[in-house]
């Protein structure tokens, strides 16, 4: 019954509702039941006599019985003066029974007060007093009339309550429906909308409606929806560029297999160059697939990493002089500028992949006769590593794409655009950035920021693939 949201929330309504009204209820039923209808007329008599009675002449001034015996018959009223002790000075019916003390007396009385007595016989009298100067008061009293609980449900002011309270319950049985209506509405559309995507529906529009939370919560799936949508894409774009870039080695492969297999390459020279082939683009097939294995670790973090603290300058100098006759080869000037030591908690071996790779293509998009330059030093918290060269640059339309998988700015090159997603995964591992930028002047840079190792830092972190063997990090 009540196992949807707009049923358990009318439910609870419903039931704070009842339960106010309740404790309402019973407050007015103890207020008349001690301050009935009857009482309160008996003390407002009470009150105008006692005013009235103390204008009288002679009241003020004497404590004589005959003055509040005239009052009492004008009013029909029991009177009494009493000091500020309590003692009784004069009543007018002293047969009814010397009342106990009036509560507190009239010490330090300002304004009237009322109250209750006894008498001696028990009988309960209601009172009230004014002051008469700062030492007497003049009280009014009459006996408290009886107050049943059937006097008190037929009171006048219980009917009112009662309709009241019916159309309190009437408007916020009405708001409790509108109010639940408002948050299970929006529950509802993401509930049909979690449906949609489960049917493979991503682009399911949700309106922003309802509360606070259930805002967030909707922006929160719409931006679920978009990344499963864009994980999915990229999923296909990735199949498709694995089989794109699979079957020209694939066709080479088999194409001259099947050359050697039927017999066209007659010659022993002829076969040695098909064989050469087929090596080639067999290895051109084991880069790319180890290039995925290792990308796809990097992505979900489960690449070995072992970070130590290093020095990031001779870390870079090593690289470049790795790099150093290729370029003599190439006629491209090639060169570094670390000075100081830059102290980073790192992984050396992957940092040197990251560091070759753009070394290697900047030493491949330069001419001969052009430069090749790699300059690093300190920004504030971060080591900033800068490699630049004096080829023709990026395509500015390539700009935004270039640490994409299978992206080539130069679709003639061999390699199959996965370096520098490697290298952006593998920084970004290392809690830094990496981007690219055009010279003013001509040629490409690209800047990788690395964050400083504190004096602290000395804590060698361990991201490994599960079953593997670690390396110990060098004493």
């Amino acid at each position: 019954m009540f196992s949807s949201l707009r049923s358990r929330l009318l439910a609870s309504y419903l039931f704070l509702t009842l339960l106010v009204l309740t404790i309402v209820a019973a407050a007015a039923v103890v207020f008349l039941l001690r301050f009935p209808s009857p009482t309160r007329q008996v003390l407002s008599r009470l009150a105008q006599s006692v005013e009235v009675a103390e204008r009288l002449p002679g009241v003020r001034s004497d404590d004589n019985p005959a003055l509040v015996r005239a009052a009492d018959v004008a009013f029909d009223v029991r009177f009494i003066i009493v000091d500020r002790a309590g003692q009784i000075l004069a009543d007018s019916r002293p047969a009814s029974g010397a009342p106990t003390r009036l509560r507190r007396g009239v010490a330090g009385l300002s304004t009237s007060r009322s109250g209750t007595f006894v008498d001696a016989s028990g009988a309960r009298w209601l009172f009230v007093v004014r002051p008469l100067g700062t030492d007497r008061g003049l009280a009014a009293a009459e006996p408290q009339p009886p107050a049943g609980i059937a006097a008190i449900m037929a009171d006048e002011v219980l009917p009112l309550f009662f309709q009241a309270g019916l159309a309190a319950l009437f408007f916020s049985l009405v708001l409790a429906w509108l109010i639940s209506r408002w948050v299970s509405r929006p529950v509802q559309d993401l509930v049909s909308a979690t449906r949609k995507v489960a049917e493979g529906e991503f682009e399911v529009p949700v309106a922003r409606a309802g509360p606070q939370e259930l805002r967030e919560l909707q922006d929160s799936f719409s931006e679920m929806g978009r990344r499963v949508q864009t994980g999915l894409k990229s999923q296909r774009d990735l199949v498709a560029n694995v089989s794109h870039e699979l079957r020209t080695p694939l066709t080479s492969i088999t194409g001259f297999a099947q050359a050697i297999l039927e017999g066209a390459a007659a010659t022993p020279e002829a076969v040695r160059q098909a064989a050469g082939v087929i090596h080639q683009e067999a290895q051109r097939m084991r880069r790319l697939v180890e290039g995925l294995l290792d990308l796809a670790r990097l992505e979900a973090g489960l690449a070995a990493m072992v970070r130590t603290r290093l020095d990031l300058s001779p870390l870079v100098a090593a690289a470049v002089a790795r790099f150093a006759p290729r370029a003599r080869e190439a006629g491209v000037s090639l060169d570094v500028s670390a000075p100081g030591p830059l102290p980073i908690l790192a992984d050396a071996d992957r940092l040197a992949q990251v560091f070759d790779n753009l070394l290697e293509n900047a030493l491949r998009h330069t001419p001969a006769g052009g430069r090749v330059r790699l300059e690093v030093g300190a920004d504030g918290s971060a080591a900033v590593c800068r490699v630049w060269d004096s080829g023709a640059g990026i395509p500015s339309e390539a700009l935004a794409h270039v640490f994409e998988r299978f992206f080539r700015a130069d679709r003639e090159g061999q390699g199959a655009g996965l370096g520098l997603a490697i290298c952006k995964d593998i920084i970004e591992a290392h809690r830094g950035t990496i981007a690219a930028e055009n010279e003013p002047g001509g040629g490409a840079a690209f800047t990788v920021r690395l964050p400083l190792a504190g004096g602290a830092d000395q804590t060698t972190v361990r991201r490994r693939i599960p079953g593997s063997t670690s390396r110990q990090p060098p004493g």
